[in-house]
Formats: structure tokens, sequence, C-alpha cells
């Protein structure tokens, strides 16, 4: 298939294409940001770009040879604004909503202290493990995989008995889901992502406190794609 090259400016960077790549796919290839709130299907008419002093909208215009893009102050100021001001919304929107919430986080961390085995407790290092557990949380039967027994063992000799079971609540039941060195229980992290037609939302939170660490939201390109594809298309990193 033929390609041809697009040298942006002034991020002075470069991207080979094949024909008839439209100039936005081609910025996000290159990991040059331009807005484009519609998605790149041609209504909000943000990615304005210059070819040869002529205006034209990113997403409508299709590589036909090399090309030299100018991309406009606006363009990309454009962009930087609606992430910030999102990314604000988003975190001062929840912040207010969670303080009436008690939290109550799906995954939690237990720190336990074993006894180490001896001749009158010859108990498995499993059944030690997962009893020590459960006497720290009420009416509750754990399991875990055989991803976690494997070494389960020469961890707990490593870590001389004192480990932190991360477990999570599903559906009446609990799964233990590691099993970490030492007390780690003031680190419990997770991810939220909101999927949406244009744009992705994701937040860092600190399950123990509840509070926001960090909050960020990208504009993606979709054109139809269904909202099931467009999390695969993300998770192999194909929208910047």
């Amino acid at each position: 298939m033929e390609e041809f090259k697009v040298h942006f400016k002034p991020q002075n960077k470069s991207i080979r294409v094949p024909k008839g790549t439209d100039l936005l796919t081609a910025a996000i290839k290159a990991g040059v940001v331009i807005a484009a709130a519609c998605g790149g299907e041609g209504l909000c008419g943000k990615c304005k770009v210059l070819i040869a002093g002529t205006t034209v909208l990113a997403c409508q215009t299709l590589v036909e040879s090399d090309l030299l893009v100018e991309v406009p102050k606006g363009s990309v100021e454009s962009h930087e604004a609606m992430k910030h001001e999102s990314e604000d919304f988003t975190k001062g929107i929840i912040s207010e909503r969670e303080k009436s919430l008690k939290l109550s986080p799906i995954i939690r961390k237990v720190y336990v202290e074993l006894s180490k085995p001896t001749q009158d407790d010859n108990t498995d290092d499993l059944e030690r493990v997962l009893r020590a557990v459960e006497a720290k949380i009420v009416h509750a039967r754990i399991f875990t995989r055989l991803s976690n027994i494997k070494h389960l063992s020469e961890n707990l000799r490593d870590s001389v008995y004192k480990v932190t079971a991360v477990i999570a609540y599903e559906e009446g039941s609990i799964e233990m889901l590691a099993l970490e060195p030492g007390d780690t229980t003031d680190r419990l992290f997770a991810f939220a992502f909101d999927i949406g037609t244009t744009t992705v939302a994701g937040q860092l939170i600190d399950l123990n406190s509840g509070e926001i660490l960090n909050a960020h939201n990208i504009c993606i390109k979709s054109k139809g794609v269904d909202d099931f594809k467009r999390s695969g298309l993300i998770e192999y990193n194909r929208y910047y």
C-alpha cells in the first residue's frame, strides 16, 4: 500500500501513513494533540489545521501526498482547556457526592501475622492463611486460585509469616486475589474509567480514604465504533 509522510508543525513530528488516511488519525498516530470534540465526525469544526495556507478540518482531509501540516495554537489550546475543565468538573462533582456516601470498596486488604508450623501444628500453609483472614472477617469463607498457591510456602517464609491478603467481595463470596509480604494495608488503590462516545475519563482513587488522587480525560476519535470495540482499542493504545 502506498504511504506518504505527514509532518506537523510546530510540534516537529512526522509520521508515514497509508494513502487515504485522514489527518486526524495521522495526528493521533504521531502523538500530536488536536481538538476533536465530535470524535472526528466533522461536526464540531474544532480540528482546524493549515495546509499550504488553506484551513481544513483534519478529520475530513485525506492524505493523498506528502504533506506539511500546521496546527494552529487554538486547536491545541481548546483541547487542553476542555480536558482540564472536564477533569476539574469530574473531581469536584464526585468528591462532593461521595461525602454523603459510606466508603465500602469491594477490594480490601487484611493484614495477618501467622504462627509458624510446628510438630504440634502441621496445618498446611493455605489453610493457615485462610483461617487467619477469615478470623478477621465476620461470617465469611474465602477461596483462592491456583496461581496464589504455587509459591505460597516460599512467600510465607520470606515474609516471616507476616502477610497482607488482598480480597474481593463478589456475589456473596470472597476471593483472595493476592498475598503481599508485610503490612501493605495503607496502599490500596484503584483505577476507574468512564468510556463515553467521544471522551474517556480515568481516575486514580485511594480506596482507604476515597480520595481521588488524580483524574485525566482524553478525547477519542470514534467514527461509530461501539463501546465494546472502543474499550478493546483503548487497551491496545490505539487512541491517545
